[in-house]
């Protein structure tokens, strides 16, 4: 966000802001993690703040800012929801890569008992 964006911002809207902003950071720290631990918590976290942030964000009385932060709001939902589809698409690779191992290795042993 940008610094004049910033000054003008209000506490509470500027708080929840970098509030959301840290929770984003902990959703995609879980989305890489090998083993996630809290990621319901810090969802769950997320949504509540997001609501609040966006109830203060009608309070702005400037048109131009509110439109501002709801597309950068847009934008970091957009980023976080490719981390997810990225994070699911790796998943997938891995358990598929692992289910052919195992084929393999089974069928290896198979191969190997028979001889």
């Amino acid at each position: 966000m940008e610094q004049d964006v910033r000054a003008s911002l209000t506490e509470p809207v500027l708080s929840l802001w970098q509030r959301l902003q840290t929770l984003n950071g902990g959703i995609s720290g879980q989305l890489e993690a090998d083993s996630p631990s809290n990621e319901n918590s810090i969802a769950e976290d997320r949504s509540l703040v997001l609501r609040m942030l966006c109830e203060q964000i009608a309070k702005l009385p400037d048109v131009h800012l509110r439109e501002y932060l709801l597309t950068e709001l847009l934008e970091g939902n957009n980023r976080l929801y490719a981390r997810g589809v990225q994070a699911l698409s790796d998943a997938g690779a891995q358990s598929a890569a692992g289910a052919l191992q195992r084929r393999a290795i089974k069928a290896y042993g198979v191969q190997d008992a028979s001889a």
